[in-house]
């Protein structure tokens, strides 16, 4: 099809003639240097000769050479340091080096090459669209792990490596001795670990700081501070900085690549220059025993249906300028490890095995790097707290105040405490805030229908308190010390031997959605568990938890936002229980209606609700305050004990100095370290001293209700509580005419100002005063007088299509006048933008006449809050009268067509050009958009244009009304234009065009708007996707969940924004799509948000 045929297939087939090309350049390298490097080797210091193993050169054995020797065990660093040796040391040294660097760029185009490959056999791929082959590939899906601006995991994208497992099944229940021994800790055996703890005391930190909590506030102010006097000796530091040059290494150390801990860690090395972060694995260890075969108990299987979730990263490089946000975190309960956040969403953490360590590596990042989009935090948990703001306020007090969600401030407490989804040990933590499982409907007005969050999950019923607080003070009682001293923290007891959350916890709950799948295989020895024991019922679930002192998991965020991993694939063979049944989609409360997506918004909406919100203060003191660690521990209080909410010793981080432990008992230490991998970990501490504050009723909040959602929790006020007052009804002011032709954008353009652009391109800059809410109207509007006289006078001249037509020039001379600083447009700011739009119609040397048969409004109304709306919406038959040169359409010559026709010969047909890369215009086509805000982009003080008939989009300056940058790259019509205004570390502009492609461009702003191509736009896309076979109508583009979503007729498709992957396609039939709308920047605020198409 027109997007497929031409343009799309040569770019592809030239990406892969340069991949396969480089190939073939490295494989003439590897050659070269193998003959280089063994006469070297022999000549210097041994007196036997060198023999260099083939294995250790990365291209001795082709394009697959690294790959052999990882697949035979073979350490490819051992064998370079080894290598290194013979050859001497600083001639070894770079050996060293160069080995390394050509397997990280090997493991680097492989994965390109298979990425093209990917694209290219997709159903709308060049290669692919054949209905035999698509229906014959089975589908499958996994996690993206890229996250959203609240840290959600929201999409879904095809896995090359899915399965049915099917080897898994024929192996159920067969149990290894590992995955035994997990459960049994796991349910609450916190005993018989053979702990010790005679010899154990003296690693207990004695940090008077920490301990002495009333002198917290005071260090707290004092550190605060300190801060402001290291922020400013750190600005010194940058301006004294000098340039460092592009390959200068800044950081070379040792550290753990943690992707899925503790299941899946890389040791390497992690090397940074001022470009690039890259990572070189150290341990090439075969993907078949890192993943592992069954148990000695069963029978051996399959294991390429599982070993990917596994698998060893062998090499991968980062661009620094993507690094957003650097964040200290715990790992093994020690702080050495960090969080490094890409501009792709994706978060990258590494631990560092020393604080030392850490420190080095973010100050080679954050001061000698210098990612421009970097955003500094302080390092210590409870700073990043106090530095954290939401809406002008700190983060407790605007949640206090009611400008967040309760499910935005849960989130953003996990991800200040260290919860990542990096570490299964310390992923993030949601309460169970139902109990009402067994109802039809479900009344979130009732408190019957919510758990007591006073208490901790496992002791909501008053006989499993007093169980519990009984087995505390007798092992109190045993454990006592003799002289009446305070009780050793290794010794203390007790309420729970296992923590709320923990690997295996997460794997349980996650079993249906990949990777997690492959994980629980992995984690049970190469099989699924028995059926009777996987997450089958959610209200059986919710009992056990209540009813079992020993089973006190939480919840996890999934739940509250994601419906995808309570369903089960149809390729996924869960088992039968012992009774028959089989396990299929996880079991709903009755309220849910079997529907998994209501489940998660009435779950959604029970977290937002005023009972939840009115209670919400006493869980977090019981996870992250003051009521989470036993008096034995710095910072503890007597308030765990009486809430039933102490945990064995190594479930704390900072309980003891694990660097002590590690340098004089290394096997103490590993054991604590597995531990803590295997039972999980507490969260860090962020508010010691006193109880959370309870948020404000809703009654009570001053809220600005929206006129087009909901208020979280205004439907769910308790019988007790007054209602909130609600607007009776939407009060709008008197319009104001800016035109005398339809509007057809508004937009905000700083501070009190407001930018309008009506279907004759005329540009009105108009003020807009706020004054007191009670005067009426609580706004001063100043109209663009000289705008609106400009469009008056081009209506009575006939038209665009009369003011520039005519052999004497008179009309197009008069206008000249007016757009020129002439007493019309006042100043000299042009007043009219860039050139005609396209028109409807075919292709004629004379231009048709004006006719306007407008239903758009040329006036602009406020409503309450001062914001400007249109009135109604556009009639299918506003358009321009059109303006079109005299462009005869191509034909065919030399046997060969243009880029719209067919093919000669195999390869695919090379569209024609005019010698600036673009393809001959030819005859109009019609553009089936309509004039509106789709067609147009505003950034700051930039306006972007299409639909004009030169096939491009143009960039206008709105201080001057000047046109900086004309882009035409696309061969056709330019029909929409969508902006990712957040992204890192520049924004992205998404245009789309009646030549069935998209192009993600990349803006320059603060380089003075030199993008490369004269403006700030850069002059070469980032990304061409080419999936639709018809022209495009509508885009929109989503940085928070990294998505583009494109719209023609009958299809959806979507990419990904930062990397242009293609994810799937949402078919409609023969249905026309109008539009599209990807979630907003806030996504997560008040609710799902996806896709919505009209």
């Amino acid at each position: 099809s027109g997007g497929r045929s031409d343009g799309a297939c040569w770019e592809a087939w030239g990406k892969l003639e340069a991949v396969e090309g480089l190939a073939a350049e490295r494989a003439k390298e590897d050659a070269w240097f193998k003959q280089k490097a063994e006469p070297q080797a022999q000549t210097v210091g041994d007196e036997s000769p060198c023999e260099v193993p083939d294995e250790v050169l990365p291209g001795a054995g082709g394009a697959e050479g690294s790959l052999e020797g990882a697949a035979d065990g073979l350490d490819l660093w051992d064998s370079c340091r080894a290598l290194a040796s013979r050859v001497g040391s600083e001639e070894g040294e770079r050996l060293v080096q160069v080995l390394l660097g050509e397997s990280r760029d090997r493991s680097h185009t492989q994965s390109q090459y298979a990425r093209l490959g990917e694209g290219l056999a997709s159903e709308h791929g060049p290669w692919g669209g054949e209905p035999a082959m698509d229906q014959a590939l089975e589908k499958h899906w996994m996690l993206d792990p890229a996250e959203d601006r609240l840290r959600c995991r929201r999409k879904l994208v095809r896995n090359p490596w899915g399965s049915s497992h099917a080897a898994s099944h024929a192996a159920r229940g067969h149990t290894g001795r590992e995955s035994k021994d997990l459960r049994d800790k796991t349910r609450g055996e916190g005993g018989g670990q053979g702990w010790r703890e005679e010899t154990l005391t003296k690693y207990q930190k004695r940090s008077d700081s920490l301990s002495d909590t009333s002198s917290l506030e005071d260090a707290t102010e004092e550190g605060e501070e300190e801060e402001a006097e290291e922020a400013e000796a750190e600005q010194v530091a940058r301006a004294e900085e000098e340039a460092v040059p592009p390959e200068a290494v800044l950081f070379s150390e040792p550290v753990d690549l943690l992707a899925r801990a503790p299941l899946v860690v890389t040791a390497g090395s992690l090397e940074v220059t001022r470009d690039t972060l890259r990572f070189t694995a150290t341990e090439e260890e075969a993907d078949l025993e890192a993943a592992g075969s069954a148990g000695e108990a069963g029978p051996k299987t399959n294991p390429a249906s599982h070993a990917w979730s596994v698998a060893k990263v062998e090499a991968k490089t980062w661009q620094c300028r993507h690094v957003t946000k650097l964040a200290f975190r715990y790992y093994a309960l020690r702080f050495v490890a960090m969080e490094i956040f890409m501009a792709d969403h994706t978060v990258l953490m590494v631990n560092c095995k020393t604080p030392e360590a850490a420190q080095r590596l973010h100050a080679a990042i954050s001061l000698k790097s210098r990612p421009s989009g970097l955003v500094l935090q302080p390092q210590e948990p409870r700073e990043v707290l106090k530095w954290t703001r939401a809406h002008g306020l700190g983060l407790t007090e605007a949640w206090v105040q009611r400008e967040i969600t309760n499910f935005e401030y849960l989130m953003t407490l996990n991800t200040i405490a260290g919860r990542t989804y990096n570490d299964l040990a310390q992923y993030p933590i949601f309460p169970w805030v139902l109990s009402d499982f067994e109802s039809a409907s479900l009344d979130l007005t009732d408190p019957k229908s919510f758990r007591d969050l006073r208490f901790p999950v496992g002791i909501q019923r008053p006989e499993a308190r007093a169980e519990v607080a009984g087995r505390y003070r007798e092992l109190e009682s045993m454990l006592d010390s003799e002289d009446g001293d305070a009780l050793d923290p290794l010794s203390a007891p007790f309420h729970y031997g296992v923590c709320y959350s923990n690997p295996a916890f997460v794997l349980w709950y996650l079993t249906r959605l990949e990777p997690f799948t492959s994980l629980s295989i992995h984690l049970h020895d190469g099989h699924l568990d028995k059926a009777d024991r996987m997450f089958r019922d959610l209200g059986a679930t919710y009992r056990a938890c209540t009813s079992n002192p020993t089973d006190v998991k939480e919840l996890i965020p999934e739940f509250f936002y994601m419906a995808e991993f309570l369903d089960k694939p149809a390729h996924l063979d869960l088992g039968t229980t012992q009774a028959g049944e089989a396990t299929g989609s996880v079991k709903l409360p009755p309220w849910a209606l079997g529907d998994s997506k209501r489940f998660v918004r009435l779950h959604r909406e029970a977290l937002e609700s005023e009972f939840v919100s009115a209670n919400l203060h006493h869980w977090v003191d019981l996870i992250f305050g003051y009521k989470q660690r036993p008096p034995q521990m710095a910072n503890g209080s007597v308030e765990a004990v009486k809430a039933c909410n102490v945990y064995r010793f190594y479930h704390y981080p900072d309980a003891f100095s694990m660097a002590e432990v590690e340098a004089e008992d290394p096997a103490t230490h590993e054991v604590w370290t597995r531990t803590a991998n295997e039972f999980g970990q507490v969260p860090v501490q962020l508010f010691p001293r006193r109880p959370h504050p309870q948020r404000l009723p809703l009654h009570q909040a001053d809220i600005i209700w929206p006129i087009a959602s909901a208020v979280p929790g205004a439907a769910t006020c308790l019988p007790w509580q007054p209602q909130p007052a609600k607007p009776k009804h939407l009060l709008s002011f008197g319009p104001k005419a800016v035109s005398t032709k339809a509007v057809v954008l508004i937009a905000e353009v700083g501070h009190g100002r407001m930018l309008t652009l009506d279907a004759l391109r005329v540009m009105g800059y108009h003020t807009k005063e706020p004054k007191p809410p009670d005067v009426v109207p609580p706004y001063t509007l100043k109209i663009d007088k000289a705008a609106l006289d400009l469009a008056t006078a081009i209506d009575r001249m006939g038209g665009a299509a009369s003011s520039l037509g005519g052999a004497d020039g008179g009309p197009l001379k008069a206008m000249s006048s007016l757009t020129s600083g002439g007493p019309l447009v006042g100043g000299h700011r042009e007043r009219r933008l860039g050139v005609p739009f396209a028109s409807l119609g075919t292709a004629s040397s004379d231009p048709p006449p004006s006719t306007w048969q407008s239903t758009w409004p040329s006036k602009v109304h406020l409503a309450h809050d001062g914001a400007a709306q249109l009135a109604h919406c556009p009639s299918k038959d506003l358009a321009e009268p059109s303006f079109q040169p005299s462009v005869q359409p191509s034909s065919q010559v030399d046997g060969q067509v243009d880029g719209r026709g067919g093919s000669q010969g195999g390869a695919p047909p090379r569209p024609s050009s005019d010698g600036q890369g673009r393809s001959d215009l030819g005859a109009f086509r019609e553009v089936s958009a309509e004039l509106g805000p789709h067609l147009f982009a505003v950034h700051g003080k930039l306006l972007f244009s299409s639909r004009h008939w030169d096939g491009s989009f143009k960039v206008t300056d709105l201080e001057t009304g000047q046109v900086l940058q004309s882009v035409a790259l696309h061969h056709d019509v330019v029909t929409c234009l969508a902006l990712a205004p957040e992204a890192k570390p520049s924004p992205l502009l998404v245009s789309a065009s009646s030549d069935c492609t998209v192009m993600i461009w990349d803006l320059e702003l603060e380089s003075g708007g030199a993008g490369g191509g004269g403006g700030p736009v850069v002059a070469t896309p980032r990304h061409t996707l080419t999936s639709h076979d018809d022209p495009v109508t509508c885009v929109a583009a989503c940085a928070a969940l990294d998505l583009v979503a494109s719209a023609s007729s009958g299809a959806v498709v979507l990419h990904t924004l930062h990397h242009g992957t293609y994810l799937r396609t949402l078919e409609m039939g023969n249905a026309s799509v109008e539009g599209a709308e990807a979630a907003s920047g806030d996504a997560g605020r008040g609710g799902s948000r996806g896709i919505d198409w009209a």
